[in-house]
């Protein structure tokens, strides 16, 4: 069989450029009002598209797959819809999400010489098609940026990342006689059969790509703007796991966007200043004297306990801190596969070699915790002797029910692991397998199943999995926040503010908004703690407004700062302290009692604790179950953990409280998070004198 490949249609093609062209063209000519680069806009759009596939699929079945070639190229056109938003980042830069329904369905086609015969029976050779049609439907995010770099014109240029669910995937692929016309196929005596049709194997559901385009803006009116729009959407994704197959979508598209800019405004001054500004212009406009916009700020200081303070000194302060993290030994799978995720740090022998746990001194929690199967492959190293048990689990529910290969290949991931990358002996690790963990997360919901889809790591030396000790500076600031309370003249006038936060000429914080300002906005200065610290000028809060006309007006606020480093403690004897803190996350799902870990890591906080020290137990729990539910339990947690403290250390004074699931710790998405997140933070603080620092 000879095979002539069909290419992308060139009038498509060559449409998409003359459309493009008349775009930008056209662009110059509009006469409607320029849009404000500031607004934040949503609106709804259609659009109909063409898809253009590059593949290298078989043609099939059997016995065709061995005697044809390949389907090479395709296209089909598609109508799309969908919604978009617009939020200014600066005068000339948006981001510009858009949410849409998207059919990625087309053809593969090529054309063939093949045999048949003739309507009198007479054998004889034919011109063929083969044709494999897709159905490829999916949800697609574009994130672009929009660029508008031109001041008199509504001309946008697009581009950005481009994110597709494919929730549709079937095919039907067929093969046609085109000439000569009296030829059949002896197989059903008619010029064209079915081959094939079902589900497409192996697609790959989430798809990435980069999205370019460029668009103009006509207001239709004061609020409503229409919008054409050329958008290119590029897949990086094979949409199957083989053979290939990308798409390149050419959408041809037109918006209808709304203003809302005024739902994100503050309204909390409008009564006693709009009349005002009202009567300003009334007044001005009798004069001929434009009104601008002002604005004035005021700055309080906001205490742990919420009380406010005017006037505050800021006090940052730099302790001696040790932190005590847990090591979690799980290791956690998705669904039916024994793959270790990516989110898990994974070394090269090499450099293995050279790892060590001081390198990660700064590192946070989850960090840490994604390199879990280092720490412990280092520890394995140091500890000779030391034996390891691998107990891969399974969730016991769906394709996972009684499934203990599947345990099995999970505990062998992590032996691979261990015996490749840290080269431990295998004669020290021992691999079981089981359906449901012992002790298993709650059965029936998706969370437990995430959550007992894990390898278990046991070991008989607890050094390997004791927790990590992390030692270091805590810079901490009274008041932990700043309130800037502004107010403006005339705020219907603004066109955009920003406000900043400035030690000695450098900013340190920024912040900006479109319309009208916010009547108040906090700054965390504890985030700010590690460049506060140096510092020595007082810290400026500035708020600067900027009207329609492009008119500027500025004002500013100041508050005092004392830095106390280590350093300067010492040299003028001023008191100290030093802090230690530790976090218990070793409670089972829905339980508050102590687990024989959690014991021996208290065992470390009653060391720490002097009959001079201050200690917070603070509760928390993951976003599972009832939020008044989950109060209770973080209540529960913590006031067990500072009732063994109070029976073993005597300190001076302690202070228990749960905050439930009010404030998420951890991304509660993934199963790690959920268990770091069911957690007790326990924190001392003891004064220390001259000879302790």
């Amino acid at each position: 069989m000879r095979f002539r490949e069909r290419s992308f249609s060139r009038d498509s093609i060559l449409s998409a450029v003359i459309a493009l062209l008349l775009l930008l063209v056209g662009s110059r000519s509009f006469a409607q009002p320029v849009l404000s680069k500031q607004r934040i806009l949503a609106g709804g759009f259609i659009g109909y598209q063409g898809n253009f596939y590059s593949g290298s699929f078989n043609i099939f079945p059997p016995p065709f797959t061995d005697q044809c070639g390949v389907f090479a190229s395709g296209s089909g056109w598609k109508p799309s819809f969908g919604v978009t938003f617009e939020y200014p980042l600066s005068k000339k830069l948006n981001i510009a999400p858009r949410l849409y329904w998207d059919n990625r369905s087309g053809t593969f086609t090529v054309t063939h010489t093949d045999n048949a015969v003739l309507s009198n029976g007479v054998p004889t050779e034919i011109d063929a098609e083969f044709d494999k049609a897709m159905t490829l439907r999916q949800f697609s995010l574009d994130v672009p940026l929009k660029w508008m770099p031109f001041k008199r014109n509504n001309l946008f240029f697009l581009g950005g990342a481009s994110l597709g669910f494919i929730i549709n995937n079937r095919f039907h692929q067929s093969e046609s006689i085109i000439s000569p016309s009296n030829a059949y196929f002896t197989s059903n005596n008619r010029q064209d059969r079915v081959l094939a049709d079902g589900m497409i194997t192996g697609v790959q559901r989430f798809q990435y790509g980069m999205c370019l385009g460029v668009g103009y803006d006509v207001p239709v009116s004061k609020e409503m703007f229409l919008a054409p729009e050329i958008t290119n959407v590029l897949g990086f994704t094979n949409v199957v796991n083989s053979p290939s197959w990308t798409i390149v979508a050419l959408r041809f598209s037109v918006a209808l966007k709304g203003d809302i800019t005024s739902m994100f405004r503050d309204e909390a001054f409008a009564e006693p200043i709009i009349d005002q500004s009202a009567a300003q212009i009334n007044a001005n406009e009798r004069t001929g004297q434009l009104p601008t916009a002002t604005a004035s700020i005021q700055v309080m200081g906001i205490m742990p306990d919420g009380d406010q303070t005017p006037h505050p000194t800021l006090k940052v302060e730099e302790f001696i801190s040790t932190d005590l993290q847990p090591v979690l030994n799980y290791i956690f799978f998705d669904d039916n596969s024994a793959e270790i995720p990516k989110r898990y740090v994974r070394l090269t022998p090499d450099v293995a070699a050279t790892y060590t746990d001081t390198g990660m001194i700064g590192s946070g929690t989850m960090e840490l915790y994604a390199n879990t199967l280092n720490i412990l492959g280092r520890r394995m190293v140091e500890h000779e002797t030391a034996k390891l048990r691998i107990i891969g689990c399974n969730s016991n529910e769906g394709t996972e029910t009684g499934n203990l290969a599947l345990s099995k290949a999970r505990a062998d991931a992590v032996y691979q692991y261990m015996t490749t990358v840290w080269k431990i002996d295998s004669a020290r690790i021992f691999v079981n397998a089981r359906n449901l963990p012992d002790e298993p997360s709650r059965a029936g919901t998706s969370f437990g199943a995430e959550e007992n889809r894990r390898a278990e790591l046991q070991c008989d030396d607890p050094a390997v999995l004791s927790p990590i000790t992390l030692s270091g500076l805590e810079r901490t600031s009274t008041p932990p926040r700043i309130r800037m309370y502004m107010r403006s003249e005339h705020p219907d006038l603004i066109d955009h503010w920003h406000a900043e936060a400035i030690e000695n000429g450098k900013v340190i914080a920024h912040t900006e908004g479109v319309g009208k300002i916010p009547t108040t906005f906090d700054w965390i200065l504890s985030k700010l703690a590690d460049t506060l610290i140096h510092g020595e000028e007082p810290v400026h809060f500035s708020l600067t407004v900027v009207d329609s006309a492009g008119t500027e007006s500025r004002t500013e606020a100041q508050i005092q700062l004392k830095a106390l480093t280590l350093r300067k403690k010492r040299e003028q004897r001023i008191a100290d302290k030093r802090i230690d803190k530790f976090s218990l996350f070793l409670f089972d799902f829905d339980q508050s009692k102590l687990s024989t870990q959690a014991e021996a890591i208290l065992s470390m906080v009653e060391k720490a604790v002097q009959p001079t020290s201050d200690v917070e137990v603070i509760g928390f729990t993951d976003r599972t179950g009832e939020a008044e539910h989950n109060k209770s339990l973080s209540e529960d947690r913590a006031r067990a953990v500072a009732d063994h403290i109070a029976a073993h250390a005597h300190p001076a004074h302690i202070h228990d409280a749960g905050r439930g699931d009010m404030e998420l710790l951890f991304d509660n998405a993934l199963p790690e998070g959920r268990y770091f997140s069911r957690t007790v933070y326990v924190r001392v603080e003891t004064p220390v004198g001259e000879g302790d620092k």
